[in-house]
């Protein structure tokens, strides 16, 4: 019910003027518009399934294998066995490329329809990191078929392959804090596990460095460095295969 505001009379709603003096009734005020109201905290997430959901547990396993291999790596003299280094360095370098473009591809996936699924990002990421390994590859190959004449050559190769496996480490770190801020849960667990493979990279390239400037003579540090770098590898993959395929 409203009131007349000439005379006082009460009026129905809907009435347009006043049964008591005429005065035409006046409209009721709009309602102010209600200011939506954004959740900008980071979703929770344990699981994210995606078509690569079945076929991933291969590529995981490709993926611990090359880092079993790059383990194996860490006992052999650059110099004494050349081809042999070069040969399980192109191994590895491959399964790496394999089994991380695929899980980043099953991330992609998975995160589609969720609070920030950076398709863009995870794409460009992935394609550098392929880049980076087939550069290793084709060094491992150089040195394969042209003997030791084409050590020089794969270790030219090996520099832009680092420079391109540099760009990739700071994309794959972007990554990881995307995921780390947009998401709780496994996601965010994920993310924290990406970090770590960047510090490996990073303290993988110096030491890498000293290793040639060093003669390739194995130290205790490459070892210990190796073996390491080796269990949080395979870690990261269980990991991912869990919250990509086991859902538990």
């Amino acid at each position: 019910m409203a009131f007349c505001s000439k005379c006082g009379q009460q009026v129905a709603d809907g009435v347009q003027f006043c049964p008591a003096c005429g005065a035409p009734m006046e409209a009721a005020p709009a309602a102010a518009p209600q200011t939506p109201v954004y959740n900008n905290a980071p979703e929770h997430l344990d699981f994210i399934p995606s078509e690569n959901s079945a076929k991933f547990p291969t590529f995981a396993y490709i993926g611990i294998a090359g880092a079993v291999i790059s383990l194996i790596l860490a006992f052999i003299n650059i110099f004494d066995s050349p081809r042999l280094y070069y040969f399980l360095y192109a191994i590895a370098a491959a399964c790496t490329a394999v089994a991380m473009f695929k899980l980043y591809d099953s991330l992609k996936k998975g995160l589609a329809g969720h609070k920030k699924p950076m398709p863009g990002l995870i794409t460009t990421t992935a394609w550098f990191l392929v880049a980076s390994q087939a550069l290793m590859v084709l060094a491992g190959l150089i040195v394969l078929l042209a003997g030791l004449d084409g050590v020089g050559a794969a270790a030219g190769i090996g520099v832009f392959g680092g420079i391109v496996s540099f760009v990739y480490l700071i994309l794959m770190l972007i990554v990881a804090f995307t995921l780390i801020g947009s998401y709780t849960g496994n996601v965010k667990t994920l993310g924290w596990l990406f970090v770590i493979p960047v510090i490996i990279g990073l303290i993988g390239a110096i030491g890498g460095g000293a290793l040639a400037l060093s003669g390739g003579k194995i130290g205790v540090f490459t070892i210990i460095f190796a073996i390491i770098s080796c269990a949080i590898t395979v870690y990261i993959y269980l990991f991912a295969k869990k919250i990509i395929c086991d859902k538990a």
